[in-house]
């Protein structure tokens, strides 16, 4: 019986994990990308879109504005955590990358509300920022494992946290030049970012 019931709550997590995946699209970069983004020397990196899914019963909740505060917190370090990665291969970085404290100060300066940033044209976004081209994250960090838990064996399988990360770069066209998209588990959300975006620099366009 207890077999049955763990059986049944690895089937709906699974169900509800690829459920928040679905709008995860194939890696993708235009053709001739070295050619399309010849003539960049500026960029920026966006804030990342940070969404936490807290699924599990046996952890205390966050309360929402716990819970906002934790989003817009690993929202910032994503996107540092990515700056400093870039600027950790000055030799290979083809571009200047904006300051992501800058980003957002130009963005606060010109009126626009991060939570409200995807309604802005990529174009008019350039434009505020003075860059040829953006890039824009995506994290979901989807909490099934209680904290502290480590991963848990269920019939066999190793249960953990899910992780599902996009960057995509838009020019000042609003042309899609490049997406990534991975999908990681881990119980330690730091340690994902960290790892994400190294593996996300290594396929960076503006790295060579």
């Amino acid at each position: 019986m207890i077999r049955i019931l763990v059986l049944i709550f690895f089937s709906y997590f699974l169900i509800q994990y690829y459920s928040f995946s679905q709008d995860y699209l194939k890696n993708y970069k235009i053709d001739d990308i070295d050619n399309a983004i010849l003539n960049h020397t500026n960029i920026a990196i966006l804030p990342f879109k940070f969404k936490i899914i807290q699924k599990e019963k046996s952890r205390k909740k966050l309360t929402p504005k716990q819970l906002m505060n934790e989003e817009y917190s690993l929202s910032l370090g994503t996107t540092a955590t990515l700056f400093r990665y870039l600027y950790s291969k000055p030799k290979k970085l083809l571009v200047n990358v904006q300051p992501p404290n800058n980003t957002i100060r130009l963005l606060s300066q010109s009126g626009i509300d991060l939570s409200e940033i995807e309604s802005v044209s990529k174009k008019k976004l350039c434009e505020i920022l003075g860059v040829d081209a953006i890039v824009i994250g995506t994290f979901i960090n989807s909490r099934t494992i209680a904290k502290g838990l480590g991963s848990i064996s269920l019939m066999g399988f190793s249960v953990e946290n899910k992780n599902d990360i996009k960057v995509e770069i838009f020019d000042s066209r609003d042309k899609l030049l490049w997406r990534y998209s991975r999908k990681m588990s881990g119980n330690n959300v730091n340690a994902v970012i960290y790892e994400s975006m190294g593996f996300i620099g290594k396929r960076f366009p503006y790295l060579k």
